[in-house]
Formats: C-alpha cells, sequence, structure tokens
C-alpha cells in the first residue's frame, strides 16, 4: 500500500492481529506473518478498528503510525472474508503410522502412561506390514514421504527382531514404489552398542527419554530390577555423539525434577550429537495417577532459568505447545490422517491410549486389524469426530494468541474433544509470550 492521505480509509490487516499485554508491554501478534510489535495504550482503539471495520485516520500521528504498519505488509484495502482456518477434512489418507510393537519393557518408569497388561504382547508380523502396505499406498499415490514411527507401550527395542523385520520390509517397500521414507523411534536408549549401531544404519530421527542428572533420572526410570538405567542412557548419548548422529531428548518432569534443572546443561554442553531436549510434566495416568500433580508456577519458575542457563551455553530448552513459527491447525497426529498400531493390532490415534478397557481410551480407538482380510478396517464416524478438533472449533482457541502454535494442546489430556488442558494452556501461553517478548529484545 501507498503512503495514506487525508481522510483515507487505512483498510484492514492482512491478518487478525492479537493484542497481548504483559507487565507494561503491549504487544500486538501477528502469528502468520510472524511480526511481533510494541506499542503505546494509545494505538489500542486503531488495531481493534483495523481487526474490525478498518479505521480513517484523522490526524498526522495517525497516518504516520498508519503508514508505519504498511510498510511492514499488515495492511490490505478490502477485508479479508471470514472464513475458518481449517477447511473440511480431506478423505482419510494417512501416510504416518506409529507401530506401538510391545508391551514388555526393561524398565519400570514411576509415572509411565501405559497400563501395565497381564500378559505383554508383541506385534505380529501380518499386522506390521499391513499398516505399512497402507501408508506406501497413499504416500505412492499422493507423492508424499512414508514416514514409519516406532513407539511404546513398550520399549520398541525390546521387540528386536520384529523390529528389524518391521524396517527391513518398509525400507524394501519403499524402494520397490521410488518414494521417500523417514523412520524414527522413541526409545528409553537402554540397548547395547550393536543395536544401536544398526538402528543407526536405518533410523532418521532419535528421541530418547532421559530426565536430567543420575539422581532424579534413576529414581523415575528404574530397570525392571530396581537397578538406574542413568549410566546406559549416557552410554546411548555418547555413541550418538562420536558418531554425529542427531538426537533429541524427551524429559518428564514431576515436582522432585526441579531442583535438578540446572545439572543437565552441564551434562549436554558440548555434545555433537544433541538438538534439543523438550521438558514436559507428567499426565496422571497409569502409574502416574498416584504422584502429586506439579504446580504450574513452580515448573514455569523452573523452566525459564534453565532455558536462560541453556542459551548461554547453546542449549536448545523446549516445551511442546510454546512453538512460535510454527502455524498448525490441530496439536498433534491425533487428529490428522496418521494412526499408530498396537501390538494387538487395534487403531489408536494416540500412543498414549491403548488399553480398550479404559472407558477414557474409548474415543482414540478408530480402528482394527482384520485377520480375515488381512487389511485394516477403520470407524469412519470416529474418525470423523476425532479429526473435528482444531483451532476452530475450540472455543477457548478462538481469540487466543497461541492458537496457531499449541492448536488446542494434547488431546489425550485435555478430557473430551470439546475441551482443553487448563494447566497445560496456562502453561503455553506463558512460555508463548515469553517467546513474544523475546523477539522484542
Amino acid at each position: 500500500m501507498k503512503s495514506l492521505s487525508a481522510g483515507q480509509n487505512a483498510g484492514h490487516f492482512v491478518e487478525k492481529c492479537f493484542l497481548v499485554e504483559h507487565d507494561e508491554l503491549l504487544i500486538a501478534y501477528f502469528p502468520k506473518s510472524h511480526q511481533v510489535l510494541s506499542l503505546n495504550q494509545a494505538a489500542i482503539p486503531i488495531m481493534q478498528a483495523l481487526n474490525e471495520k478498518g479505521f480513517t485516520p484523522k490526524t498526522s500521528e495517525d497516518r504516520e503510525f498508519i503508514n508505519a504498519l504498511s510498510t511492514k505488509g499488515l495492511l490490505i484495502r478490502e477485508p479479508i472474508l471470514d472464513s475458518p482456518d481449517v477447511q473440511e477434512p480431506s478423505d482419510y489418507r494417512p501416510t504416518r503410522v506409529g507401530l506401538l510393537l510391545t508391551d514388555v519393557c526393561n524398565l519400570n518408569c514411576v509415572y509411565c502412561y501405559s497400563h501395565n497388561n497381564k500378559v505383554p504382547q508383541t506385534m505380529s508380523e501380518p499386522v506390521a506390514r499391513a499398516a505399512i502396505d497402507l501408508i506406501i499406498k497413499n504416500a505412492s499415490e499422493d507423492h508424499s514421504i512414508a514416514h514409519l514411527q516406532f513407539h511404546g507401550g513398550g520399549e520398541p527395542i525390546c521387540a528386536w527382531s520384529m523390529l528389524q523385520t518391521t524396517v527391513e520390509y518398509f525400507e524394501s517397500r519403499v524402494k520397490l514404489e521410488g518414494i521417500e521414507k523417514y523412520i524414527g523411534i522413541t526409545t528409553n536408549g537402554v540397548t547395547s552398542i550393536n543395536r544401536l549401531a544398526w538402528l543407526v544404519e536405518h533410523v532418521d530421527e532419535f528421541c530418547i527419554s532421559w530426565d536430567g542428572p543420575k539422581e532424579i533420572h534413576d529414581k523415575h526410570r528404574p530397570k525392571r530390577n530396581g537397578q538406574g538405567s542413568y549410566k546406559d542412557v549416557l552410554r546411548t548419548f555418547n555413541y550418538l555423539d562420536k558418531i554425529g548422529k542427531k538426537y533429541w531428548i524427551l524429559s518428564t518432569v514431576t515436582a522432585d525434577s526441579l531442583q535438578y534443572f540446572p545439572g543437565i546443561i552441564n551434562i549436554l554442553a558440548g555434545r555433537s550429537g544433541f538438538e534439543a531436549i523438550y521438558l514436559e510434566p507428567f499426565y496422571q495416568q497409569g502409574r502416574g495417577n498416584d504422584l502429586d500433580i506439579l504446580d504450574a508456577d513452580r515448573f514455569l519458575v523452573a523452566f525459564r532459568a534453565v532455558k536462560k542457563l541453556g542459551q548461554e551455553h547453546g542449549i536448545r530448552i523446549e516445551f511442546s505447545s510454546a512453538r512460535v513459527g510454527s502455524i498448525r491447525k490441530s496439536y498433534c497426529y491425533a487428529t490428522d490422517p496418521a494412526f499408530n498400531v498396537t501390538p494387538s493390532g487395534m487403531v489408536t490415534a494416540c500412543y498414549m491410549r491403548t488399553n480398550p478397557q479404559n472407558p477414557q481410551d474409548g474415543l482414540f480407538f478408530h480402528g482394527s486389524y482384520e485377520n480375515d482380510t488381512r487389511h485394516f478396517i477403520f470407524n469412519s464416524e470416529t474418525q470423523s469426530i476425532l479429526r473435528s478438533r482444531n483451532i476452530d472449533s475450540l472455543s477457548e482457541c478462538r481469540n487466543c494468541f497461541c492458537r496457531y502454535h499449541c492448536a488446542g494442546g494434547c488431546l489425550s489430556q485435555s478430557g473430551a474433544i470439546d475441551q482443553v488442558s487448563a494447566y497445560r494452556c496456562y502453561i503455553s501461553k506463558e512460555l508463548t509470550l515469553d517467546q513474544l517478548v523475546e523477539s522484542l529484545q
């Protein structure tokens, strides 16, 4: 837009502007344009008008302010049509699958979300192959990447023979179709160097569970025999660093963890393979049901302190819902066209929800493997409900400055398809606001 003359309408914002007050700051945030402005109180009526009906400047100061916004590319003449950010879901054509290969685990973590089964199961080869065949068919037809992810339930590496067989089958099918692939694994990192060496040759992304210094890690994540697992995980880090393989870390936080946060920096500083560590408060599920919930404000104080320390040492400290710069319509793959398969062949939207006997898990199951046809059968009605959850359908998100980043937050922790977790919502807003303030500095 050209500079405005007297009496000329300034037009409208190119996108909705979110006005956020923080201490003595007034922040104007344009998430899609990735722009953050610091304003004074006098600008509020102008910003509100540009968000709604448009604005005609009356003074030279008004025109100067409008011209500054125009220079940043934030204004257009005609208002944007009031259309939803999220369009109607397309056909269900998943190109990503998470295989929960086994219920067996070599650890006995105190907060584990997984429900202990009396008779642990391991996935059969026909189930794994059917899931792979489905995503490769869709990826081939849609000219997209086929993504295979291993997660728990249990520890994927405990089903070693099945894991190798599955990876080799996936790689052979991808090569046959001539499409791109991506393999990821979430693991506790307690395994042999020989197995690590094989994984490095085949896996693109490693996510390793590690809870910090030895005292807290071994308390949280003991082996089945009661011994600590800290040394095993550090051996895995050291090996990946030595060969230059990238990995990121997921750290589950309880009230006991907070005092150990500073020790994270000394252990991770200088590691060549390390990319980022995500600090996530534990969730009361499975074995974690009996633990006291972590106070959100205490978590925030500790998180901010260790993040600042991390910045001084080049270490990325992250929280999964605070992701300025990432524009999303839904939080994760639970409400996107992807699926997870349990060891018994059930299809679940979330790797944390794998127990058909648990009423709270019922919403997440939307299909199963059929032995007769050797194919997966999906429940389209349940899929529609899951995929209806997005930033437009959640009332709490409609006018929230975080809406495009946390995107409603974790469905598993929200309690219902049309609700958000007030606990995670509060933390997400606080840490996202920190990122906005930091961008101004």
